[in-house]
């Protein structure tokens, strides 16, 4: 922890260097009912060369918690992986993670990778991770990514935006979605959220075709390509809901766009289901308050 009142910074030194071919993380973790809070992890910037590795792994954790941690200018996202569960984020704030150099170090698939935070590659769990009001910007690839994760994850009150660009500037760089759910079979519950102004996506399925998926009260906002992007790879099993969603500008809702959202899905009292919704409705429409104080 931080001592009270206090944000210790870790970061690289400048004599630190990645060597390519080996697992090069600033920090990496393996261990159960860990503690992180108060922490900023900052800085580990790809250099020319360098393979991108985060600045913050665990492989594999149970049962930890990760209190306002400052995640940001890192060449990879922070990671967990493996059989983990039951971990909890909570007021964490990700952003500026971008891999300049690519997976290779030479540039061959620059900002591909550059998340903020990623839980995935769990191929096995037995319980929920969970994310509470964690905020997402800048991120040169996605701003929150569950690939590969057959852990359910639920989700409340977290905002993403500005992801799939060169940090500061709106110059293409990544994917752009601002919640990436799959593929995975595991449900998937998310509550009050915020996707506003990603390149691409605001909330995407990306290819969950079995996956449980439950929408309620999110808000999705000029994202570039898609508010809401669901059914694309088809139905698959289980339930999609969403209830008391809004799309509003920019990118529109999948079915409006002429495609259908899905056949299974049940919805009721979202913004596209004979509602209008206009500037008006919108205490504020400054998305500079997206990053200010908490």
């Amino acid at each position: 922890w931080g001592y009270p009142g206090e944000t210790p910074l870790l970061t690289r030194s400048g004599s630190y260097a990645v060597v390519n071919g080996v697992d090069q993380d600033l920090i990496y973790v393996e261990g159960n009912w860990l503690w992180f809070q108060d922490l900023e992890i900052a800085n580990f910037t790809q250099l020319s060369g360098e393979y991108p590795y985060p600045a913050l792994r665990l492989n594999p954790t149970n049962n930890s918690r990760f209190y306002r941690i400052k995640y940001h200018d890192n060449m990879s996202p922070m990671k967990i992986t493996g059989a983990s569960y039951n971990n909890v984020f909570r007021d964490c704030d990700f952003y500026r993670n971008q891999d300049p150099y690519g997976s290779d170090g030479a540039g061959t698939d620059a900002y591909d990778g550059g998340d903020g935070l990623v839980i995935g590659s769990i191929t096995s769990a037995t319980d929920t991770n969970y994310v509470y009001g964690c905020r997402f910007w800048w991120n040169a690839d996605d701003g929150l990514d569950f690939w590969d994760n057959e852990s359910p994850v639920v989700i409340d009150s977290c905002w993403s935006f500005w992801n799939g660009y060169i940090a500061g500037t709106f110059t293409t760089a990544g994917n752009g979605s601002g919640f990436k759910f799959g593929p995975s079979s595991a449900y998937r519950k998310v509550t009050r959220c915020i996707a506003s102004g990603n390149r691409s996506w605001g909330f995407v399925e990306n290819q969950s075709l079995a996956a449980n998926m439950y929408l309620y009260n999110n808000t999705a906002v000029n994202n570039g390509t898609l508010n809401y992007l669901f059914g694309f790879w088809g139905d698959g099993a289980g339930t999609k809901a969403f209830y008391n969603n809004v799309t509003y500008g920019g990118g529109c809702l999948f079915d409006a766009c002429g495609y259908q959202l899905t056949t299974t899905a049940v919805e009721s009292t979202n913004s596209w289901n004979g509602f209008t919704v206009t500037t008006g409705d919108w205490q504020s429409t400054d998305s500079t308050q997206l990053t200010g104080a908490r």
